[in-house]
């Protein structure tokens, strides 16, 4: 069965490709745009219901990006919604992302500069020149150099700089260090590790890396999966996750996550993944 959250096709408009195969009221060509904004919300059935966030820099298809409320898939996550004509812009190529947890974009190369730009981890940048402590962006911004890297050099233990993200608050949907959820979290993860990955935790749960046995030894970045739940190994006996029971991003152990989940009747470890 198709996972309606991947086709590119909402009731009144779809991608052309899909002709014949959905229904929808008008058929077009998506144009290639990204998000001009720190943090895009994506909604796909009630402008009051979040389901998804799109980060700054985040390539994304659009079929309709003169409406108010544009129909759009991200290039990583394969997730489709609509999001605000305001989060949108023109589509240039990432040279850089943050990988502090988060940042800022200054109007000069200076940190004192007043009314910077707050932006997340996973952010993606374009850099266009540089000066002695920060990097100048196409949109004419300054990001401080040491909050970004390369986007050409995966970070080589993403599970570590999620510990920057402990204590960020959880949000359903949520994506950025403002706010986050379970599957936002293993999103940044793979981010940082310069790997796509879907939107969702059943949908991680079916599409990341290698099925582990339940009993299998513990690698650090394993997931381990619930229903509607998802966690990430630090070691062999802590996990990280963004849970509603603390809420916000906190390191949890294994047992005692695997017990209280069960416990509160969200039921047993459904599956586990090894990504890395």
């Amino acid at each position: 069965m198709t996972d309606p959250r991947t086709i590119f096709a909402m009731d009144h408009v779809a991608d052309v490709a899909l002709k014949g195969q959905v229904d929808a009221s008008v058929f077009r060509t998506p144009v290639r745009m990204q998000i001009g904004t720190p943090v895009a919300d994506i909604m796909r059935s009630s402008p009051q219901a979040l389901e998804r966030q799109f980060l700054l820099g985040e390539t994304v298809d659009v079929l309709d990006p003169a409406s108010q409320n544009p129909t759009c898939r991200s290039e990583t996550s394969g997730y489709v919604g609509f999001t605000s004509q305001a989060a949108l812009a023109e589509h240039v190529p990432a040279s850089h992302i943050v990988h502090a947890p988060a940042s800022f974009l200054f109007d000069a190369d200076d940190f004192k500069t007043r009314h910077p730009r707050w932006i997340s981890m996973g952010s993606l940048l374009t850099v266009t020149d540089e000066t002695t402590r920060f990097f100048k962006t196409h949109t004419g911004q300054f990001v401080p150099k040491r909050h970004v890297r390369d986007i050409s050099f995966a970070d080589p233990d993403p599970v570590a700089s999620l510990a920057g993200l402990v204590g960020v608050p959880y949000l359903w949907g949520g994506n950025s260090a403002a706010g986050i959820d379970c599957s936002g979290l293993v999103q940044m993860m793979m981010r940082l590790a310069g790997s796509s990955c879907p939107g969702d935790s059943d949908q991680q749960a079916g599409a990341l890396g290698d099925a582990l046995a339940m009993d299998a030894p513990v690698q650090r970045g394993d997931l381990w999966f619930w229903k509607g739940h998802v966690a990430i190994s630090w070691d062999e006996n802590t996990l990280i996750h963004a849970n509603a029971h603390h809420m916000s991003v906190q390191f949890e152990g294994l047992t005692d996550a695997i017990k209280r989940i069960k416990d509160q009747g969200d039921g047993p470890v459904t599956a586990r993944r090894r990504v890395f």
